[in-house]
């Protein structure tokens, strides 16, 4: 095998930094060398991983100084058994604030038990108490696609119009495997001040 010098790795890992860098405007050759360096496994492990790598490297974008006291906490299961508190959850919609709760959206909208499922995450927005049914439900919001495009499952309520899905407490009992919320927002402090007045979508 031929002994790679410094010099002739430094003119091959350029050639190939320069035959991607339209791809990637922002990346800078230390970096593409950089990401190079961890790759110890197969040739084509090696390719997935590093790009892989090399695309989380070009997440640049600036954080608010106040970004450094977020605290983002979380909670997964894959077991049959959710671990979704619902104390959370009622402080969560009391406060105001918004969670990604995960689900088994497959088996959930579908209303069936399939032999195999997917984790998805949905934004949870809100919560009320549905008297024809006599029971609570929870309001979450599809991150793509329209909402009510897969739902066979009569137990799920969707508006088509707003956007909505409205799931009850069982549902999420049942198919909720993860939550994900978010502590030292600066809107935290903001509800302590008097003046504070809450988001109205209308204005």
């Amino acid at each position: 095998n031929k002994k790679i010098t410094k010099a002739s790795y430094q003119k091959r890992s350029k050639e190939a930094f320069d035959s991607i860098s339209n791809y990637f405007p922002k990346a800078t050759i230390k970096e593409f060398r950089e990401t190079g360096k961890k790759m110890k496994d197969t040739i084509l492990y090696r390719q997935r991983k590093f790009f892989s790598e090399f695309l989380l490297s070009q997440c640049k974008t600036p954080l608010p100084k106040e970004a450094k006291e977020l605290q983002v906490k979380s909670t997964y299961s894959f077991s049959s058994l959710s671990n979704i508190d619902f104390k959370v959850l009622d402080q969560i919609v009391e406060n105001g604030d918004i969670a990604a709760l995960g689900l088994q959206s497959d088996p959930l909208l579908n209303g069936v038990v399939e032999a195999s499922w997917s984790p998805h995450i949905v934004t949870l927005t809100g919560r009320r108490w549905n008297p024809r049914k006599n029971r609570c439900e929870f309001r979450i919001v599809n991150s793509w696609g329209s909402p009510c495009a897969n739902v066979k499952n009569p137990e799920v309520e969707c508006d088509e119009e707003n956007g909505e899905l409205w799931i009850s407490e069982n549902l999420i009992q049942y198919y909720g495997n993860s939550l994900t919320t978010i502590k030292g927002s600066w809107r935290d402090d903001a509800k302590l001040d008097p003046n504070y007045e809450p988001y109205d979508p209308e204005l």
